[in-house]
């Protein structure tokens, strides 16, 4: 199984702004294929020299066969730069995905996942975008690093079925000070898929918020969730316990599986998140309003 096939389960807290021109795709494995540089959150200066590197040919261009000689080295070659599955699941990595692709091949899907490194993540350049697309609230930086121009990152196409890595286009040389930094900031600890996943069928089945917070807090407490028994909480990177912060993205997650996901996106701005637990006593009501066509 890849190495990042974990990625294709809930979404990440950071969620990566799409642009408005999609990369040539072609064919899912050609090592020519275009790099979405300008989905990555730099600076103009950073940019550039991203851009140069591209044109001069100084990025690593690999594409993979199904043979195990071949998979084994696209393997290795993401193991030695912190891209796989170990080193992506820690809370102190230092890649973060910003933005990402999914299609149908002749072998199945295949995705396409952008890293960049979190020392080279311009939290200017991301609030600019995140407003330009969804008119979202300035925010400050949360990347657990500071920033210091560092123009590491990395393309990954892969099968998402087989596991199968069939390219990687990269540059991986950090900066100094990417290099020699420190944790600045600690990073959000995610909640666990399985308490998602939980939540979300109580939505199906009508629950409101007081019944799943109910629930979550008896499943915590007889370490029913998954990994639960078998995780120390010392060395844990998901927690358990339902948070006024997870409602929202649970909400979304709900909606989007029923065809809202426009519309709950917009209702559900930062600027409300002082008001999320008003907002989400009204959404059941707002979804049965939308769905008799009312507006």
């Amino acid at each position: 199984m890849s190495t990042l096939s974990h990625l294709c389960e809930v979404p990440p807290t950071l969620v990566a702004i799409m642009p408005d021109t999609q990369p040539i795709i072609g064919d899912s494995w050609r090592d020519n294929v275009k790099v979405s540089i300008q989905s990555l959150w730099c600076n103009a200066t950073q940019a550039q020299a991203i851009q140069r590197l591209h044109d001069e040919g100084l990025v690593i261009r690999q594409t993979f066969s199904d043979g195990t000689t071949s998979q084994t080295s696209a393997n290795d070659l993401l193991s030695r730069n912190g891209l796989d599955e170990g080193s992506l699941k820690q809370l102190e990595r230092h890649w973060m995905k910003v933005w990402s692709l999914n299609w149908e091949s002749k072998k199945g899907k295949a995705a396409r996942i952008l890293f960049q490194c979190s020392c080279g993540y311009n939290t200017e350049a991301r609030q600019e975008a995140k407003q330009k697309k969804s008119h979202q609230l300035t925010t400050t930086r949360c990347a657990p690093y500071d920033f210091t121009g560092c123009l590491a990152h990395a393309d990954v196409t892969y099968e998402i079925s087989s596991g199968r890595i069939g390219r990687i286009i990269g540059y991986f040389e950090h900066n100094l000070r990417c290099q020699t930094g420190i944790m600045k900031r600690l990073p959000p600890v995610p909640l666990h898929p399985h308490v998602f996943e939980v939540a979300l069928e109580q939505l199906k089945e009508g629950a409101n918020i007081t019944a799943i917070q109910r629930r979550n807090l008896d499943m915590c407490h007889q370490q029913e969730y998954r990994d639960q028994q078998s995780t120390h909480p010392s060395q844990a990177n998901y927690r358990f316990n339902l948070q006024k912060t997870d409602f929202r993205h649970l909400y979304v997650l709900h909606y989007r599986s029923q065809g809202h996901q426009e519309k709950i996106s917009c209702l559900l701005r930062p600027k409300f998140d002082r008001q999320v637990p008003d907002i989400l006593v009204l959404l059941p009501h707002w979804a049965i309003v939308v769905s008799v066509g009312h507006q």
